[in-house]
């Protein structure tokens, strides 16, 4: 479950169940009280459908003197749904949705604690929803939970060209996964990462019209350059490495018959950044990439204690352990960076391409992500200008422990069962009570009553991985896992 009983991290519980960062927690947080299952500052949505709540949990109220925000934004989608399970405030507590990505944006709905909730379904007109969550030093309530999906657009042309300029990328012919590129496409790619002396390419899928149909590949950053590779068909072509800073991709497509079209991801390197290159002795400067194999440390953006980092940063640093872990949580100590333009993102994995389940933006203090994977790829990005004192980050690995299934040490009310499962499994009780599914980030994907008996759940349109089931029967919780493949 999400919800945990507030801790004073600083000084007394820190030094003992984190030796590693008590004296950088000291140095950050200095006696600060924060409460697990609360949101703080910004999070992020870009699935194309999800769930997510005021940050409390399920029966558990959430704190006085929050301002959060979490922004619905699905790469490419052209439209938004969103709808609400429950709400409850009091007050002068409120919520108001957005029909765009700031609060400037106009207003789709506002709820308090005067307001009689009705359901309903708000839709955006654009890509982009935004939901603000404010509460006051006084009283509060159960919250809200809201579920949300988005419209993706068919046959979308890609346009002119576009620059890239980030270390790592990903982008497509325009149309999207499983729909059909337009007839008469024409369109250009220059990927020139800041900094990076070559640029590799790795198509993840390809099909468009043989022979009518092209991808061409040069090696600089224009048609002039040498051609490193023309590409047509549906056979995957192999990774391509440029000799040049700098790789142009040029699409073109006839007047009949489309195809799915391709994805591209993309990666520069470096030789070297910085007169003493490193993850925290680096001048200000973080390395393009870095690599961790410890099973916990603590690492930073570069700078340094109270010092600035650099604008124009964009760095990685991959916790891949040595010895395999089930579980990489993350811990944000200390973040503080320009709001909205400078941020860090933490992906469930080992490329940008896998589920992002962290974004952090302004200031946040012991924020968590867990990574289910066995890896986690942290992404810092600062704009060109105004920055800030910059994050720290505490990660540490862990196994999942006992997986619950049909076992003597089991509570003798709840069996759950198969497990491993396919999504597809039973729950067991003595009596009637409410269950609550969550992933491992605390979202909830699941709600129901339960009958006494034997009862169906089917997740199967869930991804693999390991699950929360918290089991209300009145005053008495049961939470087990289990692991979907």
């Amino acid at each position: 479950m999400k919800v945990m009983e507030n801790k004073k991290f600083c000084w007394e519980e820190t030094v003992l169940k984190y030796l590693v960062v008590g004296i950088i927690t000291l140095m950050f947080c200095g006696g600060v009280t924060t409460v697990f299952g609360q949101c703080s500052g910004t999070q992020l949505y870009t699935a194309q459908s999800d769930t997510f709540d005021d940050g409390s949990g399920y029966y558990s109220y959430y704190q006085n003197n929050l301002d959060c925000e979490f922004l619905i934004s699905p790469p490419g989608a052209a439209s938004i749904s969103l709808d609400f399970s429950y709400m409850d405030l009091i007050g002068n507590d409120y919520v108001h949705i957005y029909d765009g990505d700031n609060i400037n944006a106009p207003l789709l709905g506002s709820f308090d604690g005067s307001t009689i909730i009705t359901p309903q379904t708000f839709t955006s007109t654009g890509g982009d929803m935004l939901v603000k969550f404010v509460t006051n030093s006084s009283y509060k309530d159960w919250g809200w939970e809201m579920m949300y999906t988005s419209t993706m657009p068919i046959n979308i042309p890609c346009n002119g060209l576009t620059t890239l300029t980030t270390m790592i990328g990903m982008f497509d012919d325009g149309s999207g996964v499983n729909n059909d590129y337009p007839n008469n496409s024409y369109c250009e790619w220059l990927i020139q990462p800041a900094g990076a002396s070559t640029v590799t390419v790795n198509f993840t899928y390809f099909d468009v019209e043989n022979n009518y149909d092209y991808v061409y590949i040069y090696d600089g950053s224009s048609t002039s350059d040498p051609l490193l590779g023309t590409y047509t068909g549906t056979n995957l072509p192999l990774e391509i490495t440029s000799t040049s800073s700098s790789v142009f991709i040029v699409f073109t497509s006839d007047y009949m018959i489309g195809s799915e079209g391709f994805e591209i991801t993309y990666n520069g390197t470096i030789s070297q950044v910085g007169t003493n290159p490193g993850p925290i002795t680096n001048m200000g400067l973080c390395n393009s990439l870095t690599t961790y194999g410890m099973p916990a440390m603590t690492f930073h953006d570069g700078s340094g204690v109270n010092v600035n980092y650099v604008n124009n940063s964009h760095c990685f640093w991959l916790i891949q352990p040595t010895i395999p872990a089930d579980t990489i949580e993350l811990w944000m100590v200390s973040l503080m960076t320009e709001y909205g333009y400078d941020y860090v993102k933490v992906y469930d994995g080992t490329t940008i391409n896998d589920p992002q389940i962290a974004y952090w933006t302004g200031s946040v203090i012991w924020s968590k992500a867990i990574a289910t994977s066995g890896a986690a790829l942290v992404e810092f990005v600062a704009d060109d200008m105004i920055n800030d004192k910059g994050w720290e980050i505490y990660y540490e690995t862990g196994t999942i422990g006992q997986i619950v299934g049909i076992s003597e040490n089991s509570e003798k009310d709840i069996e759950i069962y198969p497990n491993p499962n396919n999504g597809e499994f039973n729950i067991m009780s003595d009596k009637e009570a409410d269950v609550k599914i969550t992933d491992m980030m605390g979202r909830t994907i699941y709600k129901e009553h339960l009958n006494k008996g034997k009862n169906k759940i089917d997740l199967s349109n869930e991804p693999s991985g390991y699950y929360n089931i918290t089991v209300v029967e009145g005053n008495n919780n049961i939470t087990k896992r289990i692991n979907i493949n």
